[in-house]
């Protein structure tokens, strides 16, 4: 090794031939090449377990899916395996518990309609032979037999018109042909038909409207169906001798109207559903399709207000009707 000048400063000894660092080099690639292959080779090892531990479960919920019964129980498999699939099997038995909730209000609504239609048809039919078998010659028994004809008349077609309206709300949302109105005023002028209905079943009626209240912006004849409603079932469920009280107030902006009775009230388990379509509660033999307070909480809420229940049972039930008042500021607003 010589420096810039061309003097020589030492030598350099190499250690190892040119042939065996070329061989050193070689052989280093075999073993890097060598670790990639296995490296590869445990990769797709791996891959193929993973695949398969995904494949088996996806597997499993697919021949579920395809098996699952369109009636009956709902399948409900256990939830195992990847995070993923877990939450395929939670959502595939949601689907499933969905169907069975389905399938059991088509039931109800099934028998339901047999046993209502049913029993008014029957009413008819017995009025019909009564009056056949000579009940037309007396004329009292007669006009009593055309009055409850006339009853029951008025009952189906309030069940047809209830299943309709459910229909339409299915298919379009509820209109409303809203207009100014007084609820005192209006309140007072259907009092005296409700009354006659509890006075017909042996009810007392009690009423505390005031005189002057905020007026509101209401379809007047939707809002008669709600109110009719809550009045039938509080005249449904009462026994005789027991009282229906309506009564109205204002407060915070609010209009509200509460239909009160002294029945048997609702059991607790009740409660949280029994604003569904076609839901009668857990005690059997009870009238109506189960679709009145589903209709009046649909128009109440189509106005912009809610309907509140408290009851408890034993002590009767109390449905509280909220409306927005049109004018806080102003009481006793005509139309």
């Amino acid at each position: 090794m010589a420096d810039e000048s061309g003097v020589r400063l030492g030598y350099i000894r190499l250690l190892r031939r040119l042939p065996d660092v070329v061989e050193g080099l070689r052989l280093a690639r075999r073993l890097i090449l060598g670790a990639l292959g296995i490296g590869l080779a445990v990769s797709g090892l791996l891959g193929l377990i993973l695949a398969q531990s995904l494949s088996r479960p996806l597997q499993a919920v697919a021949r579920a899916i395809a098996e699952s019964p369109l009636e009956g129980p709902a399948m409900i498999l256990p939830e195992s395996g990847p995070q993923e699939v877990r939450q395929l099997i939670q959502t595939f038995n949601r689907l499933q518990a969905r169907r069975a909730e389905l399938e059991e209000a088509r039931r109800l609504l099934l028998r339901s309609i047999v046993h209502e239609f049913g029993r008014l048809i029957g009413a008819l039919q017995a009025a019909l032979h009564a009056l056949q078998a000579g009940a037309a010659e007396d004329p009292g028994l007669r006009g009593e037999l055309l009055q409850g004809m006339s009853q029951v008349a008025g009952d189906l077609t309030r069940l047809l018109d209830d299943l309709a309206q459910t229909y339409r709300q299915t298919r379009e949302p509820l209109s409303l042909r809203a207009q100014p109105l007084d609820p005192g005023s209006w309140l007072r002028a259907r009092i005296p038909l409700w009354a006659g209905m509890a006075r017909e079943r042996g009810l007392r009626w009690e009423d505390a409207v005031p005189s002057e209240l905020p007026s509101i912006v209401a379809d007047p004849d939707r809002l008669a169906q709600a109110l009719d409603n809550l009045v039938d079932n509080a005249v449904k469920f009462t026994p005789p001798g027991g009282c229906v009280r309506m009564e109205a107030g204002s407060g915070d902006g609010k209009v509200w109207i509460r239909i009160q009775d002294t029945g048997p009230g609702i059991p607790p388990e009740d409660l949280p559903r029994l604003f569904e379509p076609f839901y009668r509660g857990r005690q059997e033999g009870r009238p109506g399709l189960g679709l009145g307070l589903f209709l009046a909480r649909t128009i109440v809420e189509a106005h912009g207000g809610r309907l509140e229940v408290a009851s408890e049972p034993g002590a009767g039930s109390a449905f509280t009707l909220i409306l927005p008042a049109a004018h806080p500021d102003r009481r006793g607003s005509a139309c």
